[in-house]
């Protein structure tokens, strides 16, 4: 599944990149992760590195995944 991922402030995502496949893209003060996960498990991973690193979650869904298809 693709989701998008919005978190307060700027991501290193060179930091993250060993541990997320993720894509950002920053929107006034927050930025927008874009990553691929094999299940709900792997998105709560994701959620807990993000909230580790100190960054604070706002949104997270699900968005269409034209590879997929």
């Amino acid at each position: 599944m693709l989701y998008e991922i919005t978190v307060d402030g700027a991501v290193d995502t060179v930091a993250l990149l060993d541990f997320v496949d993720a894509t950002a893209s920053e929107d006034g003060g927050s930025t927008v992760l874009r990553c691929r996960v094999q299940d709900a498990s792997g998105l709560s991973g994701v959620v807990v590195l993000l909230h580790d690193v100190g960054l604070r979650v706002r949104e997270v869904r699900a968005v269409p995944d034209v590879e997929a298809w």
